[in-house]
């Protein structure tokens, strides 16, 4: 893929990609500066890198032939947002103070489930 081929409309998501990553970084500065809020930030970074897997992936699909890099893409795109789920929920359960075991047991489970299922 040269820069002549990058479809002008989908490279927008490629600096999507890249801010994602830099905030997803940030979190993870923060998770070492103010570890009492470890959760928040551990989550919040885990989405910022679901956000930044999906940017890629939407990238990789439409500046690709058809073939299996745009089927990458397109799995790398359901992945992240399965993840994306998970993490969301996550996030929610350590804001509110709940304790999530018991969902991250089920739906861990079947999140897993689902993204086996759909790279097989």
């Amino acid at each position: 893929m040269t820069p002549d081929n990058i479809v002008l409309n989908s490279a927008g998501s490629l600096s999507v990609a890249v801010f994602a990553l830099l905030i997803g970084l940030l979190q993870v500065v923060f998770i070492w500066r103010k570890p009492q809020f470890m959760s928040w930030y551990g989550w919040s970074a885990a989405v910022s890198f679901s956000g930044m897997f999906y940017a890629i992936g939407v990238f990789v699909e439409y500046n690709t032939p058809a073939g299996s890099m745009n089927r990458f893409g397109g799995l790398l795109e359901y992945t992240a947002v399965i993840c994306l789920i998970h993490f969301l929920y996550g996030f929610t359960f350590a804001y509110l103070g709940m304790d999530g075991k018991r969902y991250h047991a089920i739906a861990g489970t079947f999140h897993a489930l689902v993204i086996i299922i759909l790279w097989s």
